[in-house]
């Protein structure tokens, strides 16, 4: 997570190199398939990401945190690193603004994608379904 800037955060999703490299030296169906991979992960963790960090806040002071329809994205793939070496990598762009389920628009309640934020979501995704198999951390 990189922090907010022009009201929006900023994800990066880069997947392991050996990835990346496998993705630049294989034939157009090992290419295909390394994207669609990386774009499923991507996916599976920002519906997570909405699923356990996309609040807004209502009330006297913001006292009460309350559901919301989803988060306002926007995704580019980019596909090398600033030195030009292969890195196959999605940014993420979040809007600050999000709609709650009573139909309002507000600010996002961003405290959970501070860096203790995120250790907090960190450590429920290591209880969830994105916990990663067996010798693959």
């Amino acid at each position: 997570m990189c922090p907010s800037r022009g009201g929006r955060l900023r994800l990066v999703f880069t997947p392991v190199k050996s990835a990346s490299v496998l993705w630049a030296l294989g034939d157009p169906d090992v290419r295909t398939a390394v994207e669609a991979a990386h774009h499923e992960a991507v996916e599976t963790t920002m519906g997570w990401v909405e699923q356990h960090a996309a609040y807004t806040r209502t009330g006297h002071a913001g006292a009460a945190q309350v559901d919301t329809t989803g988060l306002v994205c926007a995704a580019s793939d980019h596909r090398e690193s600033r030195s030009s070496d292969p890195d196959l990598h999605t940014h993420v762009a979040v809007a600050n603004k999000i709609c709650g389920l009573d139909g309002n628009w507000r600010s996002l309640d961003a405290r959970a994608c501070t860096r203790s934020g995120w250790r907090r979501l960190s450590a429920t995704a290591r209880g969830s379904r994105m916990r990663c198999p067996a010798g693959s951390a």
